[in-house]
């Protein structure tokens, strides 16, 4: 379940956080950064241009990955998640990052129960499934994978009421039983769009959502390097921007801004290719 985050005492003024996502997904991050975080800046990319990664090669969400890396390399921000899970199974080691990163693997391990409390199912798209590197990360919990494709299809476009959506949760909720799974991983921040639907239709199973695990992370980094936090006494509002690669079926700044109180004073369309050395 996502937690409400304590806001930080100090005002982050000057400190810009990059968040990366295919399309929507990376908006609650981004809320629960700011509000964290006083004063922070958010540097939004949304990849919108080449949705969905969850079909895609490993080889082609990694090549994504790295130019969404330069991209937040040259912009300058202090660190960058990737909101992305099935990017974030492909990204580079940490010792070949540009930037400080904070990648949905990681995320997942701060929310995680004791292995002893029973089986894990992993939603997500199937490049994350097949990946295998959230049960590799996590060996000793007994997993079980599933794939859910066709939900986060209708997710990553906002769709949470729909009779299509109500089905497919019907058929996972009958999945989950004969697992036997007591606990599933939300591994695509998709699931937030329909996460009140998923609660409803799922009972008796602890949604996990590596969100809170993310935020927790990307709040530690800024901390270690904010060297003075001092709050001011009338901080302005931070600038944050958007940038997006193509078309997206929602109106990102609209949903940011009415779901998450999220408002991009700037928002412009880059192509990120030009930006892979």
């Amino acid at each position: 379940m996502t937690a409400e985050h304590t806001p930080d005492d100090g005002s982050f003024m000057g400190r810009t956080v990059g968040v990366f996502d295919a399309g929507i997904g990376g908006l609650p991050i981004a809320r629960a950064v700011t509000r964290s975080l006083p004063g922070v800046a958010i540097s939004y990319l949304a990849d919108s241009g080449r949705r969905p990664y969850g079909p895609q090669p490993g080889a082609t969400v990694a090549r994504y990955v790295r130019q969404a890396e330069r991209f937040f390399a040259d912009q300058g921000v202090d660190v960058w998640v990737i909101a992305c899970n099935t990017a974030s199974v492909v990204a580079p080691a940490t010792d070949e990052r540009l930037v400080p990163c904070v990648d949905m693997v990681e995320a997942v391990g701060r929310v995680l129960p004791p292995a002893t409390a029973g089986r894990v199912a992993l939603l997500g798209t199937l490049g994350t499934i097949v990946s295998g590197a959230i049960p590799r990360a996590y060996p000793d919990h007994d997993w079980v994978p599933m794939p859910t494709e066709a939900l986060l299809r209708h997710a990553e476009e906002g769709d949470a009421s729909s009779p299509a959506v109500a089905d497919l949760l019907r058929q996972l909720r009958h999945e989950l039983g004969r697992s036997g799974a007591t606990h599933a991983v939300l591994a695509c921040t998709d699931y937030t769009c329909i996460l009140p639907a998923m609660i409803d239709a799922l009972p008796g199973i602890a949604l996990l959502d590596p969100l809170d695990g993310a935020v927790q992370a990307v709040c530690d980094i800024v901390r270690s390097v904010t060297t003075d936090a001092t709050p001011t006494a009338a901080p302005e509002s931070p600038g944050h921007e958007l940038s997006v690669t193509g078309h997206h079926p929602v109106d990102i700044p609209a949903l940011a801004r009415e779901t998450y109180g999220l408002e991009f004073t700037t928002t412009a369309t880059v192509n990120i290719d030009l930006t892979e050395s």
